[in-house]
C-alpha cells in the first residue's frame, strides 16, 4: 500500500512583533489618598505576538498561531500611540538568536 505525500501549501507566516503603547491604569485602593491619585498616570505596556490582522484602528496579535487559526488574541487600539517593532530571528545551525530592541522600563516595581 503506497501513501501519497501531503500536498504542499504556501502559507504567509505573520510577522512576529513587539507592540508598545500607553494604556489606562486604575487605583485599586478603596480610598486612595490625594498623593496616590496625583501619582496615578497611564503606563507603557509591551506585548509580543504574531501580527494576524490590522486595520485603521487596531492591531490584532496572537500569542499562538498556526495555519488554521490563532489563540490568545489581543486587540490593541492604535489610538494609544503604538510603536510596532518587527522581531527578526536569525537561525544558525540549531541555535536561534533574536534581535530585540532594548526595553528600558520607566519605573521599577516591587512585586
Amino acid at each position: 500500500m503506497s501513501s501519497k505525500p501531503a500536498a504542499k501549501v504556501k502559507v504567509k507566516v505573520p510577522a512576529l512583533v513587539l507592540i508598545e503603547w500607553v494604556d489606562a491604569i486604575a487605583e485599586d485602593t478603596p480610598w486612595p489618598t490625594k498623593a496616590q491619585i496625583k501619582d496615578l498616570i497611564p503606563e507603557t505596556i509591551f506585548a509580543v505576538g504574531w501580527l494576524i490582522h490590522q486595520d485603521k484602528e487596531h492591531y490584532k496579535i496572537a500569542s499562538q498561531w498556526n495555519v488554521e487559526g490563532s489563540g490568545g488574541v489581543w486587540s490593541i487600539p492604535k489610538s494609544g500611540g503604538c510603536k510596532v517593532t518587527k522581531i527578526t530571528q536569525l537561525f544558525s545551525g540549531d541555535k536561534m538568536r533574536a534581535k530585540l530592541p532594548a526595553l528600558k522600563p520607566k519605573k521599577e516595581y516591587d512585586i
